[in-house]
């Protein structure tokens, strides 16, 4: 028998379920994405609506595989769904501490919880760590070209980096580029 915690939900799901899924949490992600982007808010509606649809893939798990395999896949995903969102919020709080600034928004930690259900807890905790790496890398060279514009060109006519920035365009890349790897 497999470790619940062993489970990637989304890819133990039947078949042709999995890659309507798939397809669905990737458009919803990249939706996410744009309006982070634009208005630096996750829209609480797709976070539901991932939620609402995890539901309905677990019911099709328990019609195509039995009980046992369905409470191990809804165990793996809540576990995934507390684990990311538990380490999103420890470390938003940890920072807020020490800073004035939050470093993680609430409707990140939504999303992590979302993600969580179609990952699983390692899958999930993987996904934060790749999304916080992009967004490192991502911070150093915004910082990088704005102090060489700054030099070549010393007036202020120019938006400068004040080193906040949408963090769900990382969460998204970082979760479908970790499921397509798992998918091989």
């Amino acid at each position: 028998m497999t470790d619940a915690f062993d489970i990637v939900p989304l890819l133990a799901a039947p078949a042709p379920w999995r890659a309507v899924a798939a397809s669905v949490v990737c458009a919803a992600l990249v939706v996410l994405s744009a309006i982070d982007v634009r208005r630096r808010i996750v829209a609480p509606g797709f976070v539901g609506a991932l939620c609402a649809l995890w539901a309905v893939l677990g019911i099709a798990c328990a019609m195509r595989s039995g009980a046992v395999f369905a409470w191990h896949w809804a165990c793996a995903g809540l576990a995934g769904a507390v684990a990311g969102a538990g380490c999103a919020l420890a470390c938003s709080f940890a920072c807020k501490s020490s800073s004035a600034d939050e470093p993680l928004g609430m409707g990140d930690v939504k999303l992590l919880f979302a993600l969580g259900l179609y990952g699983g807890p390692a899958f999930v905790l993987a996904c934060l760590g790749a999304a916080c790496l992009l967004a490192l890398v991502y911070a150093a060279a915004r910082a990088a070209f704005d102090a060489t514009r700054r030099r070549v060109t010393p007036c202020r006519a120019f938006d400068s980096f004040d080193g906040t920035f949408a963090f769900v365009p990382f969460l998204s890349v970082a979760f479908c580029a970790l499921m397509l790897f798992a998918m091989r």
